[in-house]
């Protein structure tokens, strides 16, 4: 088992370890786990170096493994700050196996966000792990 080395998430980190369910759309050997804890905001982000630039590309994807159906949220900010943002939802309804989810920033303007922020059943006060 492997932490993450700085603030990742709030108000838990998740930690690096070897995949629980390698099956399906992801049988990869490691996976971050997330414990979400019972704050209504609790999420994982990730601070960039750069300005996301949407010229290219403006879909966001990432499998993940829910022992739930939820509503995940995808959010992105101006790491100064987090006012500046637009996010995108999708629902997890296919429980307990890897689902791939993809969140479409099209017409998002470009030179604005830098900072990846997710949310795993928004607003819930429900204590869970999800990879």
């Amino acid at each position: 088992m492997q932490d993450f080395h700085g603030q990742t998430s709030w108000p838990n980190w998740p930690t690096i370890l070897k995949n629980p369910d390698p099956s399906g759309i992801n049988t990869s050997s490691l996976v971050a786990e997330w414990y979400r804890s019972a704050d209504p905001i609790a999420h994982v982000y990730a601070e960039l170096d750069e300005k996301i630039d949407f010229s290219r590309q403006h879909i966001f994807q990432f499998k993940i493994w829910s022992p739930i159906a939820c509503e995940v949220v995808f959010k992105l900010e101006d790491k100064t700050d987090h006012n500046i943002a637009v996010e995108v939802s999708q629902t997890v309804s296919d429980i307990e196996q890897w689902v791939e989810l993809a969140f479409d920033f099209g017409g998002a303007v470009s030179g604005v966000y830098d900072k990846i922020v997710i949310f795993m059943d928004i607003f819930s006060s429900e204590q869970n792990i999800f990879y």
